[in-house]
C-alpha cells in the first residue's frame, strides 16, 4: 500500500471514486486528480473536471461520523463569521458523501479550491505584509462569540506533552527524554487557570495557512477550532509561521512585529507576556518528541525532516 493511503486503510481507485463524486455533485465530467502530499491526516487531492477545479479531502478512517460533523459544522461557523476559508460544497443536503469503493467505506468532503498554496509548500520567508494579512484573520477568529467545545488537544499541542511522552518514551533517544521531563517540569507549573480562552484555530501551522495567486490568506483544517486557551494560536504562529530555520535573519523582529500588531486589537494579558517563552518551548519539545519518535518507529518523511529541523532550530533559539 502507498504511504499516503495508508491514512485511509486501503489503497484505492481514485478514477472510480471521483466519478461516483462527479455525478453526485453534478461537478461536470472527471479530467484527473493530483494529490496533496502535505499533512498527516486526511487523504486530499485536487479534482480536475469539465467545471473546476476542486478539492476532495477523504476523511481519515480512524476519525468517527461525530467528528467529522463536528469539523463541518466548525467550517460553517467560521464562514458565517466571514473568517476566510474554502468553503464545502453539498451534493443535496448533504456535506459529508459516503459510498463502498474496493471494500471500504469512504467519508470524504469537497472543498472549493483556493488558487494558491500553503505557507510550507511556498517555502517562503514570511514578510510583515503576510503578517498583518494574518493577523486581520486572526483577530476576527480569537473574537467569535461562539462557544465550540474541543474535546481534546491535538496529539502535537503541547497540552498533550505529559500524554504523549508516556506513549512515545520507549524509542526515544536519553537526550530527547531529558528534554520532555524538563519541559514538563515547567508545564506543571504553569497556571493554566490564568490564560484566557476564545475560539481558537488550534492548529495554527504553515501547513493551514494557504496564501492565493492574489496573495490573500485562508486557513485551512479545522478539526482542532473551538474553545481553548488564546496564547496557544500566539504560539504555534510563532514556532511554526514566523520561525523557519531556512530565513533566520529577520525572525526576532518579525516575532516582535506580530506580537505588537496583534497586541494592537487584541491586548495579550501579563500573564499570557509572561508565560509565552515558557510555552514557546514547551511546544518545540512536543514538536522534537514526536517527530523524532516517528522517525525511529516509521522512517523520515521530508515533511516530518523539515519539523525536526525547525523545532530543533527554535529550542536552541530559546534556550539561549
Amino acid at each position: 500500500m502507498e504511504t499516503i493511503f495508508k491514512r485511509i486503510g486501503k489503497e484505492v481507485d481514485i478514477t472510480v471514486l471521483s466519478n461516483l463524486i462527479c455525478k453526485s455533485y453534478e461537478l461536470g465530467q472527471y479530467q484527473k486528480h493530483n494529490f496533496i502530499f502535505v499533512g498527516i491526516d486526511d487523504l486530499s487531492y485536487y479534482l480536475n473536471t469539465t467545471k473546476g477545479k476542486y478539492v476532495v479531502k477523504i476523511i481519515n478512517h480512524e476519525k468517527t461520523k461525530e467528528e467529522i460533523e463536528s469539523f463541518i459544522s466548525k467550517n460553517l461557523i467560521i464562514l458565517k463569521n466571514g473568517i476566510k476559508a474554502p468553503k464545502i460544497l453539498s451534493n443535496g443536503k448533504k456535506n459529508i458523501f459516503t459510498c463502498n469503493i474496493d471494500g471500504i467505506t469512504i467519508n470524504l468532503i469537497v472543498m472549493e479550491y483556493i488558487s494558491g498554496k500553503d505557507l510550507y509548500s511556498l517555502n517562503q520567508e514570511i514578510m510583515k505584509a503576510d503578517i498583518d494579512k494574518l493577523i486581520d484573520i486572526l483577530i476576527p477568529l480569537h473574537m467569535m462569540k461562539e462557544k465550540v467545545d474541543n474535546k481534546e488537544y491535538d496529539e502535537y499541542c503541547f497540552m498533550q506533552i505529559k500524554k504523549d511522552y508516556q506513549k512515545t518514551k520507549y524509542l526515544l533517544p536519553n537526550d530527547i527524554k531529558q528534554q520532555v521531563e524538563e519541559a514538563i517540569e515547567a508545564f506543571n507549573k504553569v497556571e493554566l487557570a490564568e490564560l484566557p480562552k476564545c475560539f481558537i484555530h488550534g492548529d495554527l501551522i504553515s501547513t493551514n495557512i494557504m496564501k492565493d495567486n492574489k496573495d490573500e490568506l485562508w486557513l485551512i483544517d479545522f478539526y482542532q477550532s473551538g474553545n481553548g486557551i488564546r496564547v496557544l494560536d500566539i504560539v504555534k504562529i510563532l514556532n511554526s509561521v514566523i520561525d523557519n530555520y531556512q530565513y533566520k535573519d529577520k525572525t526576532e523582529e518579525l516575532e516582535q512585529y506580530f506580537l505588537k500588531q496583534y497586541a494592537k486589537r487584541n491586548p495579550l494579558t501579563d500573564y499570557e507576556l509572561e508565560i509565552l517563552p515558557v510555552l514557546r518551548k514547551i511546544d518545540v519539545v512536543t514538536g522534537i518528541m514526536l517527530e523524532t519518535y516517528d522517525a525511529i518507529k516509521d522512517g523520515n518523511s521530508e515533511e516530518n525532516e523539515f519539523w525536526l529541523k525547525n523545532d530543533t532550530y527554535v529550542f536552541e533559539r530559546l534556550s539561549k
